[in-house]
């Protein structure tokens, strides 16, 4: 049994192993579920993409509930398993399809166009400038680093 850890480590085991359990420990009025998981190989390519594609450091749970989301639909097709396995092991740790962003932005960043190692687009700070070229998430918003 693993109960006794962060929100994302908690899904991160329940994509791997799966459970058959409740979530009362993370959702008030918690309910019994059954999970079968993808195996650790599966979830960490889609951990792996969304941290090298996606996310950003100010990313909250909503925005990694959709960068994995994302992720596992460019690793295994839009309707897969996989896809499946990720959205319901976020809704059983609470993260849910109505705590994820309703509308996603798109910004294009062009990194030769910023010179200090900080960069805001639209307002907001986002930290240290990717050098990557990708995409990346941020409170519901999707900048593409060309």
């Amino acid at each position: 049994m693993h109960r006794n850890s962060g929100v994302q480590n908690r899904w991160y085991f329940l994509l791997c192993d799966g459970e058959t359990s409740d979530n009362s420990n993370f959702v008030e009025g918690g309910q019994p579920y059954n999970m079968t998981g993808i195996g650790m190989e599966k979830a960490l390519q889609i951990a792996y993409r969304t941290l090298v594609q996606y996310a950003t450091s100010q990313a909250q749970y909503a925005d990694i509930r959709f960068c994995h989301i994302q992720s596992a639909k460019d690793l295994y097709g839009d309707n897969s398993p996989e896809v499946e396995a990720v959205a319901k092991a976020w809704d059983i740790v609470g993260v849910t399809d109505s705590s994820a962003p309703t509308a996603i932005q798109t910004l294009s960043v062009s990194s030769s166009t910023h010179s200090d190692d900080w960069y805001t687009i639209d307002g907001i700070r986002l930290g240290q400038k990717p050098t990557t070229k990708g995409i990346y998430i941020h409170n519901g918003r999707k900048y593409v680093n060309k």
